[in-house]
């Protein structure tokens, strides 16, 4: 299994967990990614590869997905994290994409593509999946596509437009409340000035 906290197996070995988005456990889940894809087919379910009888094996799911344990949900629990926090941290999908885009997976293997979050690049995953040479019956297709955009806006960026907007409406309650009634009758006390001019000055021209 491949988690998103590797289980320490020495005190000396430290791994990061996903979210530091450094070379492992990343580089340890594309590796189980495609040797389930592209293995030699197998119908031993300890071995990792596409099934050798696909009568009696219809489906081959590849888990590209943060796996648990008990250690595993223990330490993201510890980082106050989540299975979605975890997937967008380490960018996982994004990296799926790049890897489907790339024509990593060889042999037509694929036919359940597991992910997690997929609200998050779901639908750019899709489209690299379906455009696949093989599953499609377009002449152009794989890795002669453009790979399709991929954007998320900064969360820093998100945060602070968001806490600028809040500190806004908070003040401009606090003024409200505070002065709302001296502004309403100073408004009143304008309008009524003003039409009060315009009519004498009316008056005047009507006078002469």
């Amino acid at each position: 299994l491949v988690t998103c906290y590797p289980q320490q197996q020495h005190q000396q070995q430290h791994q990061p967990p996903c979210t530091k988005r450094g070379k492992e456990p990343l580089a340890s889940l594309k590796a189980y990614v495609l040797e389930s894809a592209n293995n030699q087919p197998t119908n031993d379910a300890s071995v990792l590869g596409p099934p050798a009888d696909w009568d009696a094996y219809p489906f081959n799911e590849i888990q590209a997905l943060w796996q648990q344990t008990v250690s595993s949900v223990v330490s993201g629990l510890a980082h106050v994290s989540s299975i979605l926090d975890d997937n967008a941290k380490s960018n996982i999908n994004r990296e799926m994409v790049l890897l489907v885009h790339s024509e990593a997976f060889v042999g037509g293997a694929l036919s359940l593509f597991a992910v997690d979050n997929v609200a998050r690049d779901g639908l750019t995953l899709l489209s690299v999946l379906r455009t696949q040479c093989g599953q499609t019956t377009i002449d152009v297709c794989g890795s002669q596509l453009s790979l399709p955009r991929i954007f998320h806006p900064p969360l820093s960026k998100i945060v602070y437009w968001s806490f600028l907007l809040l500190v806004g409406i908070v003040v401009l309650r606090g003024i409200w409340r505070s002065h709302g009634l001296d502004m309403l009758l100073w408004i009143q006390s304008f309008f009524k000035e003003n039409s009060s001019v315009s009519s004498s000055s009316s008056l005047s021209a009507d006078f002469y």
